[in-house]
């Protein structure tokens, strides 16, 4: 914030942009150094926090990944159902059961 306060006009910009920093970071820091103090600033962490929990994340994968296993063994069932049929036709008509 120091570099920031020796800027001369037109150099904030390009401090900023160099830094990686928003105005309004600047002006939330320096909002909090005047109200609390040095030892009371908020880290902040970059970028927006996140809408989910690292457990809800995990659920949600697990979820997607149930339903993935759950189509994949209905198309299996459904597999085995056609086989059984087809082998019934077979044998029925092996024993001459069928013309």
């Amino acid at each position: 914030m120091a570099e920031a306060d020796a800027c001369r006009h037109g150099e904030l910009g390009e401090l900023l942009r160099r830094e990686k920093l928003y105005s309004s970071q600047l002006t939330t820091w320096r909002k909090e150094l005047a109200e609390n103090g040095v030892e009371k600033l908020h880290k902040t962490a970059p970028g927006p926090t996140p809408s989910k929990t690292p457990e809800q994340k995990r659920i949600e994968a697990l979820e997607r990944e149930n339903a993935r296993l759950q189509h994949k063994l209905s198309n299996a069932e459904d597999c085995l159902a056609l086989q059984k049929k087809l082998f019934s036709m077979l044998d029925r008509m092996s024993d001459g059961s069928e013309p």
